[in-house]
C-alpha cells in the first residue's frame, strides 16, 4: 500500500464499502490483494486490543467491531503538508469542485454549501390559520458526500452538534452527516417559509465557523490557504435579500438590532430584520476574520482569504454538475425536519 497518504479510517469495511458505493465481497477482495477500488487503495489498520497485542485485522473476522480500515492518497499532493478540512476539498470528487481548481490552478479552494427551509403544516394561510407550525431546516455539503475521508462527515457532526439545538437524529430518518445532510429545527418564533429559508443560510455560516475553528483547535493554521464558499439557496426571497455581499457587509457593521438600519424592496418588516442582523452580522465577522479569537483575545488565523456568497440553487455553474438526489429533494427534507420538530413539540395529551 505503499507510502501514500492516509485519507480517512472506517470502522469496518462495510462502512468502507457504504463510503465508496462498492460492495463488501468487493472490498475485501481489494484489501486481500492490495488492489485499487475506485481509483482508491484501502488497506487494514493494525490497532491495540484490550490485552495489548497487536492484531493484525487481516487474520481474524471474529473482531469485526474492531476492524479499521483506511483509505490511502496515492497522488502528490499540490500543496504540500495541508489542514484536514483542505485536504478533504483538495482530494473530493465532487464535479464542480474539481473544475472550480483546475480553473484556478489550486490555489483557490471551494466549499459548496446547499440550504433549504420549510414549515409544517404547509405555509398557507388559509390552511393553517390558528393552528400551530413548526419549521425546518435541511443542510447539505455535498464534498462531503463526493469524498473518500470519513473524517469530514465526523467533523461535520461535531459542527453541527456546536451550531444547532434541535438536530433530528439519523436513527429517525434525519441527519446523514456521511452524506453530508443535517437535518434541524427552526427554534425561533412565527415560523415560515421566509423565514425558514433565511434561517437556513444563516445555519451555514455557523457550520462553517465551527469547521473552521476545529482546524484552530487542532493545531492547523489555515492562513496560506484562500477559501471560497458558495451558499445555495432555493428561496427567492432569500437570494434576493442576500445577493450583495457588499450590503451584507454594511448591516453586519451595526453592533446591535436596535442600531440595525437596512433598505430593501418592499416592506420593512418582511425583511425578517431579527433574522437577517445575525446572519448579516457573522457575515461580516467571518468576512474581516474576527469570528474566532486566539487565548490572547487576537483575532485567529481563519484562513489567507475568506470569500462567501449567496447563489440562487439555479445558477448556470450548476449546469455541470447535475442535481443529485440530496439536491433535488432538499426542500422535502427540510420539511421533513420542521414535520419531526412538530411532533417532537406537540403537547403531550
Amino acid at each position: 500500500v505503499g507510502s501514500g497518504e492516509v485519507l480517512g479510517e472506517f470502522a469496518s469495511v462495510q462502512d468502507a464499502a457504504n463510503m465508496l458505493g462498492a460492495s463488501v465481497s468487493n472490498m475485501y477482495n481489494a484489501l486481500r490483494k492490495k488492489r485499487l477500488i475506485k481509483k482508491r487503495m484501502f488497506a487494514y489498520k493494525e490497532i491495540t486490543t484490550p490485552t495489548g497485542s497487536l492484531l493484525s485485522l487481516k487474520e481474524s473476522h471474529e473482531h469485526e467491531p474492531k476492524q479499521r480500515v483506511i483509505v490511502q492518497n496515492k497522488d502528490v499532493n499540490p500543496t504540500g503538508t495541508p489542514t484536514g478540512l483542505v485536504n478533504t476539498l483538495l482530494t473530493s470528487k465532487y464535479p464542480v469542485s474539481t473544475k472550480h481548481h483546475q480553473q484556478s490552478n489550486g490555489s483557490v479552494l471551494l466549499l459548496d454549501i446547499f440550504v433549504a427551509g420549510r414549515v409544517y403544516p404547509l405555509d398557507s394561510m388559509d390552511q393553517v390559520r390558528g393552528t400551530r407550525r413548526t419549521g425546518g431546516q435541511a443542510l447539505y455539503f455535498p464534498q462531503v458526500h463526493y469524498s473518500f475521508s470519513g473524517d469530514l462527515s465526523t467533523r461535520l457532526r461535531k459542527a453541527a452538534q456546536n451550531s444547532f439545538g434541535q438536530i433530528m437524529p439519523s436513527d429517525e430518518g434525519g441527519s446523514n452527516y456521511t452524506d453530508g445532510v443535517i437535518l434541524a429545527g427552526f427554534p425561533y418564533l412565527r415560523p415560515s417559509r421566509n423565514r425558514c429559508s433565511l434561517y437556513a443560510c444563516h445555519d451555514a455560516l455557523k457550520v462553517l465557523l465551527q469547521l473552521l475553528k476545529q482546524e484552530y483547535e487542532n493545531g492547523k493554521t489555515m492562513r496560506d490557504v484562500d477559501l471560497t464558499v458558495r451558499i445555495y439557496t432555493e428561496s427567492d426571497y432569500a437570494w434576493r435579500l442576500l445577493q450583495n455581499s457588499t450590503r451584507l457587509m454594511q448591516w453586519g457593521s451595526f453592533d446591535s438590532l436596535d442600531d440595525f438600519q437596512y433598505e430593501v424592496e418592499g416592506p420593512k418588516y418582511m425583511a425578517n430584520p431579527d433574522l437577517l442582523w445575525a446572519l448579516s452580522r457573522t457575515f461580516c465577522k467571518l468576512i474581516n476574520h474576527v469570528a474566532l479569537v486566539d487565548t490572547n483575545g487576537k483575532p485567529a488565523s481563519l484562513g489567507k482569504t475568506l470569500h462567501i456568497t449567496y447563489h440562487h440553487i439555479s445558477d448556470k455553474y450548476l449546469d455541470d454538475l447535475g442535481m443529485n438526489e440530496n439536491m433535488r429533494n432538499l426542500p422535502s427534507l427540510a420539511r421533513r425536519a420542521a414535520n419531526w420538530y412538530y411532533n417532537r413539540a406537540k403537547p403531550k395529551q
